[in-house]
């Protein structure tokens, strides 16, 4: 009986362990990727905001 909850300790633990590591592999790909998508997103952003900028001084001339 007692081996056998040890037995299962030992698999949740490897379980959990096992889970952390490919959470973190997950989370550092994923900050990458969303790191790249900010980058591109901020630059869209300030493209857009400096078009907005440019056609209101064009129409206020």
């Amino acid at each position: 009986m007692s081996s056998n909850k040890r037995e299962r300790q030992d698999g949740c633990h490897f379980l959990f362990q096992f889970t952390v590591t490919e959470i973190g592999l997950f989370a550092d790909e994923f900050t990458e990727q969303w790191f790249s998508i900010g980058t591109g997103f901020v630059f869209v952003m300030m493209w857009w905001v400096f078009n907005g900028f440019v056609q209101v001084a064009s129409n206020s001339h």
